[in-house]
């Protein structure tokens, strides 16, 4: 339908409320910025003095901060060239260990090989014994050479077996107080071998 003038009329109220509505608006917001700039005009010199004072405090701090946390970031990379170098040390020790324990693995091998030649060297007839073989008969020459061989094998065969249980022995000393000093383990060697000595010549 055509509007007639009451239509009219209550736009025009829809209009002026919301004009209202919007200048009460503007002028709260005017109020309030008013309010303050008469609160920062009306203050005196001690208020300012106390305020300036706190501003400088916080800065203070602020720039505390920043340089607190540029000494923990070069501490802490401090700390790890320390560790790294640590770590260094640490396998050096480690690898000097192992090749000293390499080291006298090595030696006792050399030593076990050098008297198993010496014993199987020993094993051979010697020329006095055959000498004195053949002045005997042949039937007592085969003998006695028999018999003599026999105790020469065993006896080879025993001095090997107590040759290689000491060696497994030393192997699990060595593996037990590995960290022992170098001086006890080599007077441990000596002993040994002496003994073996011993009993080569028995």
């Amino acid at each position: 339908r055509t509007k007639a003038h009451w239509d009219y009329l209550m736009d025009e109220m829809v209009w002026l409320s919301k004009e209202f509505q919007k200048e009460r608006k503007w002028k709260q917001s005017q109020c309030r910025k008013f309010a303050r700039l008469v609160e920062r005009s009306k203050l005196d010199v001690e208020s300012r003095r106390i305020k300036r004072e706190e501003q400088q405090k916080l800065a203070i701090r602020r720039k505390a901060s920043d340089l607190s946390k540029m000494v923990m970031t070069w501490w802490s990379k401090v700390e790890r060239v320390v560790v790294h170098k640590q770590q260094n040390e640490v396998e050096k020790i480690e690898k000097s260990r192992l090749d000293r324990r390499l080291d006298r693995l090595v030696a006792k091998t050399e030593r076990c090989s050098k008297m198993l030649a010496k014993r199987v060297g020993a094993f051979v007839t010697p020329a006095r014994s055959e000498s004195m073989a053949h002045s005997q008969p042949r039937s007592q020459r085969r003998v006695t050479f028999r018999d003599e061989e026999a105790d020469r094998l065993s006896d080879a065969n025993e001095a090997t077996s107590r040759k290689l249980d000491q060696m497994f022995r030393d192997e699990a000393r060595d593996a037990d107080y590995e960290r022992e000093s170098d001086d006890e383990e080599e007077v441990d060697d000596e002993t040994t071998l002496a003994e073996e000595e011993r009993l080569a010549r028995k």
